[in-house]
């Protein structure tokens, strides 16, 4: 007899959630001219993908409608490709990007990598030795 079976209480489903939701990270997303805070799925079949919930991550995406999708796709591609130049330069898609680099912490190691660099300019441009 097993652990789960004596106290009835299925493990698959106990550790499921908390598994899934470390392995999704915080996102904003982009809904007409809104944001929406949505999870980014780390792994899985949904890998790269947003979705709501973090347990969204782990259901099995639907073999017809990923079919479907990838035919639309390829007859929409140059139509995509034109809307998505003209959405990335809106300002609302700049913040966007802006926040979620913030929330996963670039923008932090950029600020310090160009503090950084303006310290070893400063020093190496001042007190040079024959420059006069």
């Amino acid at each position: 007899m097993q652990i789960n079976e004596i106290l009835n209480v299925n493990l698959d489903d106990l550790f499921l959630e908390e598994i899934l939701e470390e392995g999704a990270i915080r996102q904003v997303r982009r809904y007409g001219n809104k944001m929406k805070m949505q999870y980014r799925c780390q792994g899985g079949e949904k890998d790269g993908k947003l979705v709501s919930q973090p347990s969204g991550c782990g259901i099995r995406k639907n073999p017809n409608r990923v079919r479907s999708g990838q035919k639309s796709a390829r007859i929409k591609k140059e139509q995509r490709v034109r809307k998505t130049k003209f959405t990335k330069k809106k300002t609302l898609s700049q913040i966007l990007v802006r926040r979620n680099k913030m929330m996963k912490g670039a923008t932090a190691d950029k600020v310090t990598e160009k503090n950084d660099k303006v310290k070893s300019d400063n020093i190496t441009t001042s007190g040079t030795k024959g420059t006069e």
